[in-house]
């Protein structure tokens, strides 16, 4: 990366704080219902500063990375302990990611291939330079991938939960963004994504 800041900068850190909003959605989720979670005020969503005001410039590619790991951190730990108190809560924090996502739905002419470029723009997956998505067939019906690494089973595993629930919450809020254009998204195989 580079040792100036730039649009991709900028692009990064919209999404750690899209990501930070996500899990203050579902911070509100655990207050409203009561349930028992340390530190829950933790989790609860504030506005990130301005990007010029807060990053340390001699050391900007390090930086992001250490807040998508604080954010990819907080998401695990919080749903994890949610879960802990009883695994039927998982219903109702994938419908705040469904609803997460479908207050940011993209237009109903969206196809399939502007999808996947404005999820990426949504949802954070790793630095750019980790190149985690390898696209293997678009046409403005349907895009397919592959998803060469898994970046975000661990922080669930050191949290006590499945991996998995990550992607089952990935799903519902992707499938939120694609819900006004008649897209749908697929895990179709293993390590292998479809939109169409």
């Amino acid at each position: 990366m580079s040792a100036f800041l730039g649009p991709i900068h900028y692009w990064l850190y919209k999404k750690i704080g899209i990501l930070g909003e996500l899990t203050g959605e579902i911070e509100k989720l655990a207050k409203d219902n009561g349930w028992q979670v340390n530190d829950l005020e933790k989790y609860e969503y504030t506005e990130l500063p301005a990007l010029e005001e807060v990053i340390d410039e001699s050391n900007i590619h390090n930086w992001l990375q250490e807040r998508i790991i604080e954010k990819e951190r907080d998401y695990a730990e919080l749903v994890a302990e949610i879960l802990r108190g009883g695994a039927d809560r998982l219903d109702d924090i994938k419908k705040t990611a469904y609803d997460f996502g479908r207050k940011r739905a993209f237009a109903a002419e969206t196809d399939a291939i502007d999808s996947f470029r404005e999820i990426n723009n949504i949802i954070v997956d790793g630095m750019p330079c980790d190149r985690v998505n390898e696209i293997v067939r678009k046409t403005p019906e349907e895009i397919e991938w592959l998803k060469l690494e898994d970046l975000h089973s661990a922080y669930w595993e050191a949290a006590g939960a499945d991996g998995e629930v990550y992607y089952t919450l990935n799903s519902e809020l992707i499938n939120g963004l694609l819900s006004e254009t008649g897209l749908k998204y697929q895990n179709v195989e293993e390590n292998r994504y479809k939109i169409g």
